[in-house]
This record gives C-alpha cells, structure tokens and sequence, in this order.
C-alpha cells in the first residue's frame, strides 16, 4: 500500500528538510573619490522603553553635530588604535586600555568591555587603568545569538554615565533643550579586537540617538573604524532593533497625541464595547469558500496556485 502510494504521488517541487535560512542582508557602502564629509544630527524620539525627557537628551547629546571623514586610503595599523565614531564615544580593540597616556589625553571617563558571555574573561589591564586614573570600568556580556539585549545595556549604561558627569558638571542656568554643550564625559567601547561585538553596539546606539537606519548607522561606524565586520547575525539583530524603536516611538507618539486631543467621557451603563469582533475583519468567499482578511486579499491576487504534490493518473 506504501509502495503503491510512493509511485503515485510525486512531488510538485524540490524542498529541502533543513531548517529555511536567513535571508541575507546586504547593505551597500559607498565609496567616494577623494575626501568627504558626512554629519548625523541627534534625534530626539519619545521612545517609551527609555523614559528620556527632552532636556535628558540634550545634555547627552549637547545637540550637536557629528561629522566623520571619508579617508580615501585606511591604513591597517589603525586596527590597533581607537578612533571616535562621535565626540564623546570611542571605538577600539581592549589593547587600548592599556595605554594611559591616550586615556588621559582623551580625557576618557568610563570604558565599556564588550565580552561573548560564553566565555567572559577579566581584563587585568583595564581594571590597573580604571584605579589609576579614576576611569569607571563596567562589561556588556553578549550572547552572539541574541545581541538585541545587549543594545538595551549599552545605552542605558552610555546614557546613564553621561547624565551624571554631564549634568553634574554642566551650568544650571542654560536651557539644556537650546545649548550646545561640549562632551564632558567621554566613552570608550572596546570587545578583543574592536571589529565585531562593541562595533554592533555602537551602531544601535547611534540608531536610537541619531535617527539613523541599520544601514546608515553601520556605514557610519564602518567610515571611522574600516576594519569593522558586521556578519549576518549582528545585521539581522540591528534591523530587528530598527523595528524596536519605530514601534516604540510610534506607540509613544500616538499615546501623546491621544491625551493631548482626548475630550473627557462619562461612562454609561450598558454601552457596547467598540472593539471589532473577529466576524468584522473577514468575509466569505461563498463561491471558493475561503476566508480572507478585509482588505488583505488583493496581495494574492494573481498568484498561481501552488499544490505541493502531485498524484499521477493510471
């Protein structure tokens, strides 16, 4: 019965009994000729998982302009230095710790070591640099697999340090909301070798400070450090935490909206509820018996029908 069944039906089309991949995310990097410039604003969107007033942001981020170079030629020695992705954050390899003069010239006030929490090591470099020169030292454990937790650390942890150093220090008298205020704090992000783990977090600080889209906040990082590399998993955890905030600001954006423009109610007994029920969204299709979301159909007008086997005559 089995081998008659087997020879009976075929299949349609070839499949693979692996798990689907992820699709590839490909983001294009332009590369000009010669020298040029190119300046982010900061951003100021009410998400809601972050509680940031307005004048919050602006002592953050001092409203200023950022800009980055476009360098015709990156020399490789420059892997093992650290370069400013902004005026106040810094990216490198943890090597850098180790050299107190940069520290110190930078006026670095807190440095942020990005670590696989599979195999998280001390760095007793960095901890010697820390009691020297009085620079806060705190670690990000990431899990490769799930980095989206690991941006919500880092810019509570950016964000957090910058308010205390930058609020503290700064004049009470100024607007912060108008002012542009010079970078007081300053961070430095390191991982081993400055390329992958803290490269990935920067970019979605600068997604959520900045504005910017995952392929604009990875060719931001990129121009400043060109050894970076950002594999699928780190793209795929970006564009997912670009969905985060879109969704998030526009939740928080309507909420405001709502109750700016709300008129006060009185409540009735017996009101019905508004809510559509499930009947509402969906028709039937009497003649092929298919139901179909309210205007959801017309996505697959025109696809052919697809049977996934086949059962051949005789």
């Amino acid at each position: 019965m089995d081998s008659l069944a087997e020879r009976a039906i075929v299949r349609s089309s070839p499949y693979s009994l692996r798990p689907p991949s992820p699709p590839i995310i490909h983001v294009p990097l332009q590369q000009p000729c010669g020298i040029e410039k190119h300046s982010i604003t900061p951003s100021y969107r009410p998400v809601k998982f972050f509680q940031l007033s307005s004048d919050e942001f602006a002592i953050i981020t001092g409203n200023r302009i950022q800009t980055t170079i476009y360098r015709a030629g990156w020399p490789y020695e420059l892997r093992r230095e650290a370069q400013p992705v902004l005026d106040f954050l810094y990216l490198g390899p943890t090597s850098v710790l180790r050299n107190n003069e940069f520290l110190q010239q930078e006026s670095i006030s807190m440095m942020i070591i990005v670590r696989d929490a599979r195999a998280p090591r001390n760095y007793p470099s960095a901890r010697a640099a820390s009691e020297r020169l009085g620079i806060s030292l705190v670690y990000i454990d990431v899990n490769p697999d799930n980095l989206v937790p690991s941006f919500y650390e880092m810019v509570q942890k950016v964000n957090s340090h910058l308010l205390i150093v930058n609020g503290s220090k700064g004049s009470g008298t100024e607007d912060a909301s108008n002012c542009i205020r010079r970078p007081l704090g300053k961070i430095m992000v390191t991982c081993d070798t400055g390329n992958d783990l803290s490269p990935t977090l920067a970019a979605a600080y600068l997604m959520l400070m900045y504005g910017l889209s995952m392929e604009s906040g990875f060719a931001f990082v990129i121009l400043q450090r060109f050894c970076c590399a950002f594999d699928g998993k780190s793209k795929q955890a970006l564009l997912t935490w670009q969905g985060l905030i879109e969704a998030s600001a526009a939740v928080a954006s309507h909420s405001q909206h709502h109750v700016a423009t709300m008129a006060p109610t009185t409540y009735t007994k017996g009101s019905g509820n508004t809510k559509r029920r499930h009947e509402a969204t969906v028709y039937e299709d009497k003649t092929h018996l298919n139901f179909c979301s309210v205007g959801d159909c017309e996505r697959f007008e025109g696809r052919a029908t697809f049977v996934p086997f086949m059962e051949l005559d005789g």
